[in-house]
């Protein structure tokens, strides 16, 4: 089975209506290594492999912030950095087991949250 026929790769065209980007923005993603291309049917084509737009055009409709960025990690299975420092919960952030809201609520300085941090 020939690339031009082959329902795994497709041309730019679609890549870019499925990203919703120009032509230039998809190149730029070749280029990073965000996506891969072959040859395609004509000389001057390049043709893309579905699975890999798919993937880009899902991680793109998610975006990006911090609560995305920590289920990602997780879903990959990535480290995630345990610290005695800091805890993100629910309820609020900790420092060093105290509750950052609770400690705000009283009255906490900026500079006693540092203390609190440093450790002094």
């Amino acid at each position: 089975m020939s690339d031009a026929l082959d329902p795994e790769l497709i041309p730019a065209n679609e890549a870019c209506a499925l990203l919703g980007i120009s032509a230039a923005t998809l190149y730029a993603y070749v280029s990073r290594g965000q996506l891969s291309s072959r040859p395609g049917p004509s000389a001057r084509s390049r043709v893309y492999l579905r699975a890999e737009v798919e993937r880009l055009a899902q991680r793109k409709r998610a975006g990006r912030g911090a609560e995305r960025g920590a289920a990602q990690s997780l879903d990959r299975g990535l480290p995630v950095l345990e610290t005695r420092i800091s805890l993100i919960r629910p309820d609020a952030p900790y420092y060093r087991g105290r509750s950052a809201v609770a400690a705000a609520q009283a009255g906490a300085t900026l500079e006693d949250i540092a203390r609190l941090l440093w450790e002094c």
